[in-house]
């Protein structure tokens, strides 16, 4: 059986899922887009969202075998997907801000310290930015969970609900289009940005789960068979609008931390 490095289980997991996490986005892709790019051109069992989140979070090492899909289907190299395999030891290490994306950072003073968020006024203009392009997509999400739970999609032709998934859609891509995600992608991992990126992780798998929505919807008025498709719909969308507002809150609390460390309090 092949060995690998000495470096430890655990560095291994979040290396391998930042990486994971950085290719990803640098293809431009969401965790659905990507498992459907997997699963539709290369051989092997199905790879599935929740497995790319669990690969990406650190939770579940990323496999040889999951990897070279990965890499054949974005053309990079196999390599910096792999830390730790003695196959390719001159692997870059990974980004492991973007593992930051998938875990949950506790905020106060044991872990800011008194002296404050680095670039103070470059932070606090960015979590005011994320805050206020996520308080956008909040209410968009409500409505529209609220209309899919209701099971108006059961007409015959759901498509005239369009607007509202569109709106969704179009809040959540400015908030992580956003020169503050881009600046944010390029900060270290610390508890001043992690609950941020972390937000942004969360408005992410809101957007997937957008898609998915609509994508069940319209499969399920073809079949006749919408309002079925309606439960399961609204059920992704409230949990991961939770994640959102979970995420969004600790990003307040984080604001109201970096307050008090910028005053001395």
């Amino acid at each position: 059986m092949q060995q690998l490095s000495t470096h430890s289980a655990v560095e291994i997991r979040r290396r391998r899922g930042a990486a994971l996490k950085a290719t990803r986005n640098a293809a431009g892709l969401s965790a659905r887009r990507l498992v459907e790019r997997i699963n539709d051109r290369t051989a092997g069992s199905d790879v599935t969202e929740h497995a790319i989140y669990a690969y990406e979070s650190g939770r579940v090492q990323l496999s040889r075998e999951v990897a070279e899909r990965v890499a054949a289907v974005l053309n990079v190299p196999l390599g910096g997907l792999l830390a730790g395999d003695p196959d390719f030891p001159e692997a870059a290490p990974a980004d492991d801000r973007a593992a930051a994306m998938g875990e949950h950072a506790e905020v106060g003073p044991a872990r800011t310290g008194a002296e404050g968020p680095p670039q103070p006024g470059r932070w606090a203009a960015t979590r005011s930015s994320v805050l206020g392009r996520c308080d956008l997509a909040v209410p968009a999400a409500e409505v529209l969970i609220r209309q899919v739970s209701a099971r108006r999609f059961q007409l015959p032709d759901p498509a005239i609900f369009a607007a509202s998934f569109e709106l969704l859609e179009g809040d959540l891509a400015a908030l992580l289009t956003s020169p503050e995600a881009a600046w944010l992608g390029c900060q270290e991992e610390d508890a001043w940005h992690a609950p941020m990126l972390d937000l942004l992780a969360a408005a992410g798998r809101l957007r997937d789960a957008n898609g998915a929505a609509w994508d069940g919807l319209r499969g399920g008025a073809e079949r006749g068979r919408a309002a079925d498709a309606c439960g399961p719909a609204a059920e992704a969308l409230q949990a991961a609008l939770a994640e959102l507002l979970d995420a969004r809150g600790r990003v307040r609390r984080l604001a109201g931390a970096g307050a008090a460390a910028a005053t001395g309090g």
